[in-house]
Order: structure tokens, then C-alpha cells, then sequence
């Protein structure tokens, strides 16, 4: 089954075919006027390397909407809020331990 798609039109698309189930890690490749326009909808929620999308798509699935630096490309994955935030704080933690090991 498909789960990377060319547009966030096509993305949407395929999320209400499927009626909201089984979403988790769906994908789209998202225009640069699609991202800006998303990030205005609402106040973003800033995580890792973008922001999520703060209104959930179900449960605790929301859109993630990030920008691939070095191909200058823009993505949108659906992703578990939590599974996300956690990923965030292991992050910190170990940016953290590195620093004062530093010191």
C-alpha cells in the first residue's frame, strides 16, 4: 500500500479514503506555498526539526510539517503527537548529558 505521495492535496486525499485508520506514517512532499500556508492556519507547535500541525487529525495523530535543509524540499508525515514530543525530550536529555560532559 502507498505511503508517500507527490501532494498534501493527494496525502489529504488518501487520509479520508481511509477514513482516518491506519494513517500513521503517511507522507507527501509538500510546496513551499502549501508549508507557509499550513503554518498560518493556527499557531504551530514547534518539535525537532518543524512543527506539527496543532489540531489533531485523530486520536493523537497530527500533521508534521518540516523542511529538508539540504534539498530544500518541504515534507508533511502524520505522526503520534507523543511518540514525537518523547523523541524531542530524549533528544534534549542527550544534547544536555553531552554538554556537561563537555565541561
Amino acid at each position: 500500500m502507498k505511503t508517500h505521495f507527490k501532494t498534501f492535496k493527494a496525502l489529504v486525499a488518501e487520509i479520508d479514503k481511509r477514513e482516518y485508520r491506519n494513517i500513521e506514517g503517511l507522507s507527501a512532499q509538500v510546496s513551499q506555498k502549501d508549508y507557509y500556508a499550513m503554518l498560518e492556519v493556527l499557531p504551530p507547535v514547534y518539535v525537532g526539526d518543524g512543527w506539527l500541525l496543532p489540531e489533531c487529525l485523530t486520536g493523537s495523530l497530527y500533521y508534521h510539517f518540516f523542511k529538508h535543509s539540504t534539498l530544500n524540499k518541504y515534507y508533511c508525515v502524520v505522526v503520534d503527537k507523543f511518540k514525537i514530543m518523547i523523541a524531542e525530550q530524549n533528544r534534549l536529555k542527550r544534547a544536555q548529558i553531552a554538554e556537561q560532559t563537555n565541561n
